[in-house]
């Protein structure tokens, strides 16, 4: 909706396309807020900008809006965890204003995922009364919006009923330039492939790779006690025979709706290419059939 238009075939995605979509773009506002935002105020600044500050603006929170937040946990659960991990300290303070009663359920369900360190840089502010001395405490009024009682009449402010796409055209025009100058604009646009496993049966994934390249490969499952590993198989001078490599011993998945990613870069010792080979073995299963989500996409070690 943020670009007034839906993807084609979109009424068909699974949840698994869904969690890939969202997490895709979380990356890409984190990379764009890194690279170009922090660049670009450092450089007006004349001194280091390392982190940010969000203000969330809760007014007409809805109780649909928040059984579908609960719905959207286990995403946020995956970007929580990106985010401490690939992107940690980034975060001033998040603040949620005109907090209403009924986002509190949701949020001690968030909460729980979240570092205790990150966890006192939150507030959680009723209406204008409560939220008002803060923001005037923490924030210039020329930085603040009217409508939060700043000055500011420049900033561009969006909601989910009248989105502006003014800033997402701008992450659009810096992702397409990236993904332009790395070659691999097309290796992630497609959807994850569904593979069906009935009980106590195995399905074999199998993908050719040339040489020297990086591949990456991504597991996604709707059902418990899935098994899966991976092998890189490749060929030798020798006859043309061939010779497996591990990269991941058989591993059982335990619970539902669980992503694994992982990559290997072929190095010279592989020198003539070889296939991926991804197990996923359903043999714990008495009756019951599942059905995973895979992908693998490959590109030059050079990019």
């Amino acid at each position: 909706k943020m670009w007034n238009e839906i993807p084609e075939g979109y009424e068909k995605w699974s949840y698994a396309d869904l969690e890939d979509t969202f997490i895709h773009y979380h990356l890409i506002m984190l990379e764009y807020l890194t690279t170009v935002i922090m660049a670009d105020a450092t450089k007006a600044a004349g001194k280091l900008i390392n982190k940010y500050v969000v203000v969330d603006d809760l007014s007409g929170a809805t109780a649909r809006g928040m059984m579908d937040l609960c719905y959207m946990i286990g995403l946020f659960k995956r970007t929580t965890i990106i985010d401490q991990l690939l992107y940690p300290e980034l975060l001033g303070g998040l603040f949620f204003i005109n907090s209403p009663q009924i986002f509190y359920k949701p949020w001690g369900l968030l909460s729980y995922i979240i570092d205790p360190e990150t966890r006192k840089k939150i507030f959680l502010l009723g209406g204008e009364k409560s939220y008002k001395p803060i923001l005037e405490k923490g924030f210039p009024k020329e930085t603040l919006p009217r409508v939060w009682g700043g000055t500011n009449d420049k900033l561009e402010i969006t909601d989910f009923e009248n989105p502006k796409a003014v800033v997402f055209e701008k992450m659009h025009e810096y992702t397409v330039r990236n993904e332009r100058a790395k070659d691999y604009s097309n290796l992630r646009t497609t959807p994850l492939e569904p593979v069906k496993i009935s009980a106590r049966k195995e399905e074999v994934i199998r993908k050719s790779i040339p040489a020297e390249s990086v591949i990456e490969y991504e597991i996604s499952v709707e059902g418990h006690d899935i098994e899966y590993s991976v092998s890189f198989e490749h060929r030798t001078d020798d006859g043309g025979k061939t010779e497996s490599v591990s990269l991941e011993h058989p591993t059982k998945l335990e619970s539902a709706s669980i992503r694994h990613h992982g990559n290997f870069a072929l190095s010279s010792q592989y020198p003539n290419g070889g296939d991926v080979v991804i197990k996923l073995s359903n043999k714990h299963a008495m009756m019951r059939s599942k059905t995973v989500y895979h992908r693998v996409i490959h590109y030059s070690s050079s990019d």
